[in-house]
């Protein structure tokens, strides 16, 4: 076992460190000989645990978040100022393109073609329908480019909320007991400090599939160069980025922006969707498929 300190904002002080006991990730993912910056990366990723991916027991609402799902979100809380408040929402899970588009055969020609590109090549879905669709004579049907502008805000609301420092982990239980069997609970981005002004903690989605031998060091790196202190999660199919620091609304806004110049290691449409909403969202809750995200580490 060993430490992590990572430096932290906070309200009455330059910063403070927070350590955080972790253990080596597996040999076999990293390159020892490797490095970022003269560090090698053997020393630069640590990881709290193998990415297992625990399935909640049928009908049990309270486990919706795992158990270190739920530790995540404390070592976020405790490197916010105290009394700040942290927001999720809920989401209904999206209906998935086939069931939103006519089920024409022009249409599911395009749609097969791409899911299949995804698979064999792990484009980006809506890249590859694009992609497809280009090379048709007649372009990308309409209703394919209606379809991807489709935009689904979370709800956040007031009762959705944790004051850091002050609620405890069995306050997001109780969150997570009111969400409906059909939604997703999220963490957001958007915060209100004890003063009163709003901040963002970073978030990231990214698009590289995990199971692309490169993947998790890529999408390492990536979070890396954005220079925020945080820790990776694996969702399954690819990873998701929790930051342990709050930013200004521009600052947040700039992150936004240089993550997408990391595209398709990140995920370009969710970053648009987010900028859309105006705040960040990602997943704490399991999946549709009973499967919970896994926290990889801290960068």
């Amino acid at each position: 076992m060993g430490t992590v300190a990572g430096l932290l904002e906070g309200p009455s002080r330059a910063c403070e460190v927070l350590t955080v006991p972790v253990t080596r990730i597996d040999p076999e993912d990293v390159n020892p000989e490797d490095s970022l910056g003269g560090i090698p990366m053997s020393e630069v990723f640590l990881t709290l645990g193998e990415p297992q991916h625990p399935a909640a027991p049928p009908g049990d609402t309270m486990s919706q978040i795992s158990k270190p799902m739920l530790d995540l979100v404390d070592r976020i809380a405790l490197a916010l100022p105290r009394g700040t408040r942290m927001q999720f929402a809920t989401v209904e899970r999206a209906p998935r393109l086939q069931n939103r588009v006519d089920a024409g055969s022009d249409n599911q020609l395009l749609i097969e073609s791409a899911r299949k590109q995804r698979l064999e090549h792990g484009s980006p879905f809506w890249q590859a329908l694009f992609h497809a669709g280009g090379a048709q004579d007649d372009g990308v049907p309409d209703e394919i480019i209606q379809a991807a502008l489709y935009h689904q805000s979370p709800s956040a609301d007031d009762e959705l909320t944790l004051t850091a420092g002050i609620d405890s982990p069995s306050t997001l239980l109780r969150l997570a007991a009111s969400v409906d069997e059909d939604d997703v609970l999220m963490l957001t981005s958007r915060v209100l400090k004890p003063d009163g002004l709003e901040a963002h903690i970073p978030l990231l989605d990214f698009s590289i599939k995990s199971r692309l031998q490169g993947a998790r060091i890529s999408a390492l790196r990536a979070a890396r160069a954005l220079n925020v202190p945080g820790e990776l999660t694996s969702t399954g199919r690819s990873y998701h980025y929790f930051g342990l620091a709050l930013v200004s609304e521009r600052e947040w806004r700039q992150y936004m922006a240089r993550a997408l110049l990391l595209a398709p290691i990140t995920d370009e449409r969710w970053i648009a969707h987010q900028l859309l909403a105006g705040y960040a969202s990602l997943r704490i809750s399991e999946s549709d498929k009973g499967e919970s995200p896994v926290p990889l580490g801290t960068i």
